[in-house]
């Protein structure tokens, strides 16, 4: 989050090859919010950088076999009496 009145850095997601790309973000209140995941983003407010890693980054995703995001849900599909 960033306090009213205080500037954004600028925000990019590092690509595989190490170059940095421009990360489209909106705001929300005091909140930035980023779209979308990656293993390595970079905050930059002129000479200071952040790095942030994600050290359990899956680019396919967690799939814990419930065809869910949760291990602990359990889907159930349903039919109705038209057949849908």
């Amino acid at each position: 989050t960033f306090p009213a009145m205080q500037r954004i850095p600028a925000i990019f997601y590092v690509q595989p090859d190490g170059k940095e790309a421009t990360a489209n973000y909106s705001v929300n209140g005091n909140t930035v919010v980023v779209p979308g995941t990656a293993p390595e983003w970079r905050l930059r407010d002129g000479h200071t950088v952040l790095d942030i890693y994600d050290l359990k980054y899956n680019p396919t995703g967690a799939t814990p076999g419930t065809h869910t995001i949760s291990p602990d849900v359990e889907r159930e599909m349903r039919t109705f009496n038209d057949g849908k």
